[in-house]
């Protein structure tokens, strides 16, 4: 958080003598810190280092899921009223990169990403990195009991690999697919 000098703090209590500078920002110059000497003590570096992640190698595209206001995660495809407002996804892709490649909106194309396979319709978007495929997470069902969402639309997690990041969590932006017309 930062204000500029002239404002106002409105975070801290004119009655309250103990809301000092030091006491908000909990650092020893009292000013926000680019460096963290509590870090440093730690044996730790100061300041954060960049890790240069592994980059889609031609031909291939980052993968990413995102949420949509319409479904709670891959829960409610199947409620009548939500699947009416939104039966499937499609892979938003950089407009340029799909014309490039033949593609237009709409168009059949699969995913694929090592053995994995999914088949879904595209849907080409300046709003997108080149190197970045993007589909809604909660569909492709694949439970036949599911019969208004069964099959509909691109299942992410049918992409992703079981890959463990460092903080112990599914790493979920480091799979790469290749995209492909029907």
């Amino acid at each position: 958080f930062w204000s500029p000098g002239d404002m106002k703090n409105f975070y801290i209590r004119e009655n309250d003598p103990q809301a000092s500078l030091e006491a908000v920002l909990g650092t020893p110059s009292k000013k926000i810190e680019i460096v963290s000497e509590k870090m440093k003590e730690a044996g730790k570096n100061g300041v954060p280092v960049y890790t240069k992640h592994p980059q889609p190698a031609p031909g291939e595209f980052r993968f990413v899921q995102g949420k949509v206001a319409v479904h709670t995660n891959a829960a409610t495809a199947n409620v009548p009223v939500l699947n009416e407002l939104m039966p499937t996804n499609s892979l938003w892709m950089n407009a340029q990169v799909g014309r490039e490649m033949g593609l237009k909106d709409g168009d059949e194309v699969i995913i694929t990403a090592g053995n994995y396979k999914q088949k879904g319709q595209v849907k080409l978007t300046e709003g997108i990195r080149p190197d970045t495929v993007f589909a809604y997470h909660g569909f492709g069902r694949i439970s036949p009991e599911m019969k208004r969402a069964y099959g509909k639309g691109i299942n992410g997690n049918g992409l992703l690999s079981n890959v463990i990041g460092e903080a112990g969590n599914n790493v979920q932006s480091m799979t790469f697919v290749k995209v492909t017309k029907v």
